[in-house]
């Protein structure tokens, strides 16, 4: 089966996904699944119904009587996804239809069109014959070859994820390595293999979308430098940058996100102490910046993908690896009780809910071991 997409993420995607969310066509079908399975219709309703109890009234400082209370909840809801779940995956098996909505299919124009004065979607393609670049504005797409992914791996990535200091996850840096620009000149020559190409007008751009693939996903982008009047510069000095998974993502027409009124915070290695006290003074500045702040600790109430859906964002203060199998295998939230699925493919499994923003500094990745093993 497929971590992410596919017939099975469709038909849940259509089941359950908000009204307001769908285009005619998908409510339509929505429509039809309900009255055909009216079994999935329910643990449906009985999933939102207990959802949105428990957006009103759960928060774990609650006594002893609200806590067994707030816990039968949690059981209903989980119970409801679980019903839910083993509904789809015997429908999957059916002659029912159901777009794939997710990946959306990638589309140069409509691209284009959703394009602003100053945003630019960088692209790469890790192809057999190597990498191939692609970017595209509003008036615009062209495409350029950087040559071998493997040599721009050993020859040119690695060099500037070590002259930023990432040699592997334990090492110290010293005052003197954090002040020296050393890792200027690996950055340069990496941008010119990226973007030498490209002729992309730095002067008009406001923000840089990037589509990175095979290794490209361990290089930050936002340092990679570019000769500026004779001057090097880094991009971050000249423009936004952020990322994107895949071209149709890179541009979302979903509106405005949430507002946010709870916040999920894990207060974890990355925060200063020894004793629990000590890390709970230094964090108390964070949550008092933050509003409608819920302290997550363990034991959760319920697996974490389940409890996350009743935050709008997350905050994870800990080490939070990746290294641990599959792309999808890891926890973002690692928290979960012993034998709870807590990966990151569980997830998926609730669309439409949960955190948008999720803050990750603890997130370890190839990256910080110069790339090796990416």
């Amino acid at each position: 089966a497929l971590p992410w997409g596919g017939r099975l993420s469709a038909l849940r995607t259509v089941a359950t996904a908000p009204e307001q969310q769908l285009t005619p066509d998908a409510r339509q079908t929505q429509a039809a699944l309900s009255s055909r399975f009216p079994l999935l219709a329910d643990a449906i309703a009985a999933e939102a119904q207990a959802r949105a109890t428990l957006r009103e009234a759960w928060h774990p400082d609650v006594d002893v009587d609200e806590k067994q209370e707030q816990g039968r909840t949690w059981q209903q809801y989980a119970d409801a996804i679980d019903q839910r779940e083993a509904w789809l995956q015997q429908i999957a098996l059916k002659r029912v239809p159901a777009d794939m909505t997710f990946p959306p299919p990638p589309n140069a124009e409509k691209l284009a069109s959703r394009l602003g004065p100053g945003q630019a979607v960088l692209s790469y393609h890790d192809a057999p014959g190597g990498l191939v670049a692609f970017l595209c504005t509003s008036e615009a797409c062209v495409a350029w070859d950087c040559g071998s992914t493997d040599r721009l791996h050993r020859r040119l990535i690695t060099p500037l994820l070590q002259a930023l200091g990432n040699y592997d996850a334990n090492r110290e840096m010293s005052v003197e390595e954090l002040l020296t620009d050393n890792w200027q000149q690996p950055a340069a020559q990496l941008y010119e293999a990226l973007l030498g190409s490209s002729q992309l007008d730095l002067s008009e751009l406001q923000e840089l979308i990037v589509v990175p693939d095979g290794p490209l996903w361990y290089v930050p982008f936002e340092a990679l430098v570019a000769k500026i009047d004779g001057q090097l510069t880094p991009l971050i000095s000249l423009t936004r940058v952020r990322y994107a998974p895949t071209v149709a993502l890179a541009v979302s027409n979903s509106g405005p996100l949430r507002r946010v009124q709870r916040t999920g915070v894990l207060v974890g290695e990355l925060v200063p102490g020894e004793r629990p006290e000590h890390r709970d003074e230094e964090a108390a500045a964070l949550e008092a910046a933050v509003q409608d702040v819920v302290r997550l600790e363990s034991p959760l109430p319920t697996a974490a993908p389940v409890t996350a859906c009743v935050l709008d964002q997350l905050v994870v203060l800990d080490d939070v690896e990746t290294a641990v199998g599959g792309p999808m295998d890891w926890s973002p939230l690692p928290l979960d009780r012993r034998g709870a699925p807590g990966t990151l493919a569980s997830w998926t499994a609730i669309p439409h809910y949960g955190p948008q923003r999720i803050f990750l500094p603890g997130m370890h990745t190839a990256a910080e071991h110069g790339g090796r093993g990416s």
